[in-house]
């Protein structure tokens, strides 16, 4: 959505040819967290080469938490992960021999969501009625907030259900275009 800023509208000043004529554009994104299973390439069930990812059986509630509640409440700590987890992991266990888990858990968990505001500040200097030069700031993530990425999902690792990793950081460029 562009905006023109209100400043400096009016006058033949240099200050207003120079500081007048400004616009703003913003973009805001907001994504949900991707689907993610827990589970290995291990072959619990015994099919043999091919057999796919083996999901993990879920013992107990399901507690997922996100990227702001972390942690539980005073009246049952036990209800929600550990403050650097994002997952209980010990609810986690493997299917028990010869058999396949017959939960339906396949992408029954979802990351962090993300959210980016870019902006843009830009003003036109003409030259003439058909020469101009545009002038171009923008920013990508302007808040410089991290989007972090999703859990490790591998049981076996000293990592699972961690969160190790995000994405996102304020990049910046300039720009010049001459219109004629």
């Amino acid at each position: 959505m562009t905006r023109p800023l209100p400043i400096f509208k009016t006058g033949n000043s240099m200050a207003h040819k120079i500081l007048g004529g400004w616009s703003l554009d913003g973009v805001y994104t907001y994504t949900s967290g991707s689907d993610f299973s827990i589970g290995t390439g291990t072959d619990y069930a015994g099919v043999g080469p091919g057999g796919g990812t083996q999901y993990w059986v879920v013992n107990g509630p399901l507690r997922v938490t996100d990227q702001y509640s972390q942690g539980g409440t005073a009246a049952d700590p036990k209800l929600l992960p550990p403050a650097d987890h994002f997952v209980r992991t010990a609810e986690f266990t493997p299917p028990p021999a010869g058999t396949i888990n017959p939960q339906r858990v396949r992408d029954m968990f979802y990351g962090p969501g993300a959210y980016y505001i870019n902006s843009a500040l830009f003003k036109d200097f003409r030259i003439n009625e058909r020469m101009k030069f545009t002038f171009r700031w923008e920013q990508y993530d302007t808040l410089n907030h991290p989007n972090w990425s999703g859990p490790n999902t591998t049981p076996t690792s000293a990592a699972f259900g961690k969160i190790t990793t995000k994405s996102g950081q304020r990049d910046q460029q300039l720009a010049l275009k001459f219109t004629f």
